[in-house]
């Protein structure tokens, strides 16, 4: 995947399929604004399911011009491997794959697919992305509303540069949306928008709203057999962000 944005907090888009981990990788790369990359690469998984050998593929085609961008798909092998499967954040008793050896062991592999692209026009710039699996998980893995949870996330973002007082500065709006992703600890839906300026040489200033609206109440799910917490059923969160980034 991509996994690229103009907000402070990550995506839900991230949470579902990003892996960082040791990889072997494998490609070939048109040199130059406009061309096609494609890359394979292979991995040691966290979750065993028989072999602990995973990976996958990516194929991403750039061009240049008055709109500029790109578009790619990417395949893994098994999408559990990814942060916010490993590692939910969430207060239940399922807090990841990766959590426990007790939860690390899979049924089955659920491969995952994901596909992205970046736009850009003049100074608007657009993002989006879908990220889902590819099968079911075994109910004893994975489970939403009495089923094996297909867990997926989209985002959507557009974005605006401008000079402010002689600063270099950006306006972006976001709305991204996940499906059957309560027991990652996941928002069901997510508005979002930052303001991003740069006031002082090498440093950009970041202030970030984000409005979350939880899964509504009487919606069920569960991980590695465990129960997740049903406190947050249909609430809102909201936060105020604030980033202040350096770089040399």
């Amino acid at each position: 995947g991509l996994y690229a944005s103009n907000m402070i907090s990550a995506p839900l888009t991230q949470s579902i399929g990003r892996i960082l981990t040791r990889a072997v990788r494998i490609g070939y790369l048109e040199r130059g604004a406009q061309g096609t990359s494609v890359t394979g690469f292979i991995f040691n998984s966290d979750t065993a399911v028989g072999s602990r050998l995973e990976g996958g593929a990516d194929i991403t085609y750039k061009w240049d011009g008055a709109l500029n961008g790109d578009i790619g798909v990417s395949f893994v092998s098994n999408i559990s491997d990814s942060q916010g499967m490993q590692s939910t954040g969430g207060p239940g008793a399922f807090t990841g794959f990766g959590m426990s050896t007790a939860t690390d062991t899979l049924v089955h592999r659920v491969p995952g697919i994901d596909v992205h692209s970046k736009l850009n026009f003049k100074k608007f710039g657009f993002l989006a992305e879908y990220v889902s699996g590819l099968r079911p998980f075994a109910m004893q893995d994975m489970s939403f509303n009495g089923h094996g949870a297909t867990p997926s996330a989209f985002n959507l973002e557009a974005s605006y540069s401008f000079d402010l007082f002689n600063k270099p500065a950006s306006f972006a709006l976001g709305y991204g949306q996940s499906y059957q992703g309560l027991a990652l600890n996941l928002a069901k839906n997510r508005y979002s928008g930052v303001f991003n300026i740069s006031l002082f040489r090498n440093t950009i200033q970041s202030l970030e709203y984000r409005h979350d609206v939880n899964y509504g109440t009487g919606t069920t799910a569960s991980g590695a057999g465990l129960p997740i917490t049903s406190a947050g059923l249909g609430r809102h969160q909201d936060l105020l962000l604030f980033q202040m980034g350096v770089y040399f």
